[in-house]
């Protein structure tokens, strides 16, 4: 039996996180033991009761160096087979506590963005691009979420490709079947007066809700909708000014963060997705699974290889509010090609399902324990 650690900063509830959360319910007993090592235990998702959760108590901001020395000293303790880290910052600390351990596990980092654009956002760009291109290379595998992100880093850091892994985001399909279908206590569904466009995601620039309200302002120039915008982050409060600026403000309400945002999306006429940049766009598929027209940023990453445009989705151009609008008040105004366009997403979603993407894990994992970790190989 192989023994995997997954390592993670948390729980809460973010798309890595689900992703941990779905691989480790699901890929099989009879040949994995798990575990999931959190640097501070704050969660959002359910842990089946047979995979043990550890933290590392992380103290503060800078206890990078502190969060090595525990992790190496739990993978000696532990002895597993193979380490998972998972989002960046949690894959630095991976792949320095893996290296200075007795045991030496082999070492699956994952990557769930762009990190070129994902970093230029952030403080001290420079010092994490240095150490994405010094750490990264001595992992034994990386998994990327998107064949775009996979090639971008593969480019990035001079690696072979046969050293990266696509393996795209699990979706539940049998959770969604059924939370979708739980009654609805929004007073816009009770009864539903006119149609509704909905998005959700991190309230961050990346996600693009700036152009969503500016596009959605020039809709209701042109026809009755109303929007909701599901999730928290730090721009709630200048996107709710945004709102009142355009005028929109009754027509739009911010949820925040949802247990349970399936049975909104189901009942929704269009589901938007407008980000800048993506390394997947999970929640493309989860609205797809709900039986929800979309309509996407055509990103560098992920969307274009979820949607096919015109047959199960809409694409249109990042930050293009026009081209946005365009494309809702089209679907808006023809429910026939809404109805096919919900049918062939339905389909698609399939193809994302948790059993389809554990076959990917499982395979990635018993080729790693049977052929051993390899040193860093440069094109």
């Amino acid at each position: 039996m192989k023994k995997v650690f997954f390592i993670i900063p948390s729980l809460t509830g973010g798309g890595a996180e689900r992703i941990v959360q779905l691989v480790s319910k699901n890929l099989p007993r009879e040949k994995y033991s798990l575990k999931i090592v959190v640097f501070n235990d704050t969660r959002a998702y359910d842990i089946p009761g047979d995979i043990e959760v550890v933290s590392l108590h992380k103290k503060r901001a800078s206890d990078f160096f502190g969060l090595i020395m525990r992790l190496a000293q739990h993978i000696d303790a532990g002895q597993p087979d193979i380490v998972i880290g998972s989002l960046t910052y949690a894959n630095f600390v991976s792949i320095a506590a893996v290296w200075i351990s007795k045991s030496r596990p082999k070492l699956i980092i994952t990557e769930h963005n762009n990190l070129r654009k994902d970093f230029r956002t952030e403080r001290f760009y420079p010092v994490r691009m240095m150490l994405v291109r010094l750490l990264y290379p001595y992992a034994d595998r990386i998994i990327c979420v998107s064949k775009g992100c996979a090639d971008d880093i593969a480019g990035m850091l001079g690696l072979v490709r046969t050293r990266i892994e696509v393996i795209y985001n699990p979706v539940s399909l049998e959770d969604i079947g059924v939370l979708k279908n739980e009654s609805l206590h929004h007073p816009w569904f009770n009864p539903k007066q006119m149609p509704i466009v909905i998005s959700a995601g991190r309230l961050a620039k990346q996600k693009g809700f700036d152009i969503l309200l500016k596009a959605f302002s020039l809709v209701r120039q042109r026809t009755q909708a109303r929007l909701l915008i599901l999730g928290d982050g730090t721009e709630l409060a200048a996107l709710r000014e945004l709102s009142n600026k355009l005028n929109i403000d009754k027509d739009v309400s911010f949820l925040g963060f949802q247990e349970n945002p399936f049975n909104l999306i189901k009942h929704s006429e269009i589901f938007v997705l407008s980000s800048l940049w993506e390394g997947f766009g999970n929640v493309i598929v989860e609205a797809m699974a709900c039986g929800t027209c979309v309509v996407a940023s055509d990103c560098s990453f992920g969307p274009g290889e979820i949607i096919t445009h015109g047959i199960n989705g809409y694409l249109v151009q990042p930050g293009d509010e026009v081209a946005l609008s365009n494309t809702l008040i089209e679907l808006l105004s023809n429910q026939d090609l809404r109805q096919k366009m919900r049918t062939a997403a339905l389909i698609r979603s399939r193809d994302f399902s948790v059993d389809n993407i554990i076959e990917r894990y499982d395979a990635v994992l018993n080729d790693l324990y049977l052929t051993g970790p390899r040193s860093p190989v440069k094109h």
